[in-house]
């Protein structure tokens, strides 16, 4: 079993690769705080969203699941700031 730090270092390379895409703000409610989360991890409060991204993007890549098309209204993560 490995910690959440472990975990989410092993996913950080498909975030800053730019492979990770999330719904737009206005069409989910929970995106600025997941990525508040993600910014501070960490250091924050809380880190429970950040530990289950990244056993998604891990378990993920680990079987080669196939994921689904990107919709038109998405904001990307990682692969710098626009």
């Amino acid at each position: 079993r490995s910690s959440k730090e472990v975990r989410a270092r092993a996913a950080a390379p498909e975030v800053e690769a730019g492979n990770v895409y999330l719904p737009h703000a206005s069409i989910s409610g929970f995106v600025n705080d997941f990525i508040e989360e993600l910014s501070i991890f960490p250091n924050g409060a809380h880190d429970d969203m950040c530990d289950s991204f990244s056993q998604y993007i891990n378990n993920t890549r680990i079987t080669n699941v196939k994921l689904p098309k990107v919709p038109s209204k998405i904001i990307r993560v990682g692969g710098g700031w626009e």
